[in-house]
């Protein structure tokens, strides 16, 4: 897609489970492309659980393994606490927060080498 990368916001509305994780994930994954930052919105969460949680911290692993950068926003209290509750689940949502995600580098598509031709003289 060149330099026309895109933001995409998704917000997860009511239940972020393992029940329906397959269908956000399905649905964020539309459209976005290498290169592109995918914000996920928690604003509207209203009960989430392990399970979810941990399916959504693999499908955001594979995201990256495209080159597509997420971003974390909106967590409510309740949220946050739950995220504690899992082990290592608080290092995976700190390390997709604005700042630690906007401060990444951002890795460039990689270049073909250009074929050397001897030319006589």
């Amino acid at each position: 897609m060149g330099e026309e990368n895109k933001i995409t916001l998704y917000r997860i509305m009511g239940l972020m489970t393992y029940l329906n994780a397959t269908s956000h994930t399905f649905n964020m994954d539309k459209g976005v492309e290498p290169y592109d930052l995918l914000v996920i919105s928690f604003r509207y969460v209203t009960m989430v659980d392990h399970d979810g949680l941990r399916f959504l911290v693999g499908f955001m692993e594979e995201l990256e393994s495209r080159h597509i950068r997420v971003v974390l926003v909106g967590m409510k209290p309740f949220l946050i606490a739950k995220i504690k509750t899992i082990t290592g689940m608080e290092d995976e949502f700190a390390k997709r927060t604005w700042e630690k995600t906007l401060a990444k580098k951002r890795k460039k598509k990689p270049q073909q080498p250009i074929a050397l031709v001897e030319v006589s003289a």
